[in-house]
């Protein structure tokens, strides 16, 4: 017998007299009411009228189901019973119906690649970030976003995030910082609604295997500072003899170098760990600094100047492998010989003795540290330098 589409029943409930019931998509609704007169009786009647013609209309208009809306069907059928082999119970049409509809949600309001990264760098640059992170933002996040510029981040894909970090051909500690930043970057435009999730979530940074510090040797140390041009002297022998990162030589001004006194002061927005030090200066690091010392200004010249300057000084040189942070490693490595002491040098460094300890003792051989230390210049003074304490 054919269920009938809408039922009216007269019902003993404290507050209600009547109740409307009907079927709709597999679930059954309920309407109440409480009819006390012929009026209010005939109200009842008319709803159920009303929801009847409205059932009846809407199952003439379902059933005149198109060629493509049966075969969608079928198909959803065929595709629930394959997920159900695969242990997945809850492939329905409903549900990938939901999902679709999200996603066209998410592109209504989502934007271009390159306009959510004009967006995040501003957004960072209003937070005050360091000018290292906002640097960073500008080269690895820009290159990220220009690459994809033609897609909106709703579009964007975690095979899309995957393909690009492995064309980068970097190593894994470097792919890692790339996929970092990415990931924070899909996490902001996740919560300005830009896109339904982050599609760097699922990527597995691959595995990097601990490796020596990269050092230069007395001889190369030596060669190169004497091959340097005078405007990246500075920041090199800094890097070189009190071990500053390179991003800490870059932020590094000349009002933070007493030359006469022997200290570098690394002000805690310029520090990796936020935390102020204060370096004290070998002596032959004084004699490299005082024919450039300045009252102000920038230590380091433009990324791009130090680049090309120290590209050409490694040539004359004959550097042709340049280890990640030589300067401070190779610093850190001769130290650790020439003192002694690694409670003095993992201060000097900013870091801890066991970090000390475990990546750079041994990597010089005994005594080496002494004459890394009394590397100077070869050239001759110009005549109009004059010393630090005869400025003074």
């Amino acid at each position: 017998m054919k269920r009938p589409l809408v039922t009216l029943r007269k019902i003993k409930h404290k507050r209600y007299t009547h109740v409307v019931s009907w079927w709709r998509g597999g679930t059954r609704e309920r309407r109440y009411f409480n009819a006390s007169n012929k009026a209010e009786l005939k109200e009842v009647g008319d709803f159920a009228n009303e929801k009847e013609r409205e059932l009846t209309n809407e199952g003439r208009r379902h059933g005149e189901m198109t060629d493509a809306e049966k075969a969608a069907v079928i198909r959803a059928r065929e595709m629930a019973d394959h997920y159900a082999t695969l242990g997945v119970q809850d492939f329905t049409l409903e549900a990938a119906l939901t999902h679709y509809a999200a996603h066209l949600d998410a592109r209504r309001v989502s934007v271009a690649m390159l306009t959510a990264y004009d967006e995040f760098h501003a957004a960072k640059g209003r937070e005050r970030k360091s000018a290292r992170y906002l640097q960073d933002i500008e080269t690895t996040l820009q290159r990220f976003a220009t690459a994809h510029k033609k897609k909106l981040v709703a579009e964007l894909s975690e095979n899309d995030v995957e393909r690009y970090l492995h064309r980068l051909k970097l190593a894994p500690v470097t792919v890692g910082n790339h996929h970092r930043l990415i990931s924070v970057f899909l996490s902001w435009c996740q919560g300005r609604g830009y896109t339904e999730h982050n599609a760097a979530t699922r990527y597995k940074v691959p595995t990097s295997h601990a490796e020596e510090p990269g050092i230069l040797t007395l001889e190369q140390t030596a060669a190169l500072l004497n091959a340097a041009a005078p405007v990246i002297v500075p920041a090199l022998a800094i890097s070189l003899f009190a071990g500053l990162r390179a991003s800490e030589v870059a932020r590094l001004d000349w009002q933070d170098v007493d030359v006469l006194n022997g200290s570098i002061t690394v002000k805690p927005r310029n520090a990796k760990m936020r935390r102020r030090r204060v370096v004290t200066m070998p002596d032959n690091l004084k004699t490299w600094l005082t024919p450039h010392v300045k009252t102000s200004g920038p230590v380091s010249p433009s990324p791009q100047i130090m680049r090309n300057r120290l590209k050409e000084a490694r040539k004359t040189a004959e550097i042709t492998k340049w280890p990640h942070n030589a300067g401070r490693h190779s610093c850190a490595s001769y130290g650790y010989d020439f003192h002694q002491n690694a409670p003095l040098v993992a201060v000097q460094l900013g870091h801890d003795v066991v970090t000390l300890e475990t990546h750079y003792k041994g990597l010089v051989k005994p005594g080496e540290g002494k004459k890394y230390f009394a590397i100077l210049p070869t050239a001759e003074t110009p005549s109009n330098i004059i010393s630090i304490k005869e400025a003074a």
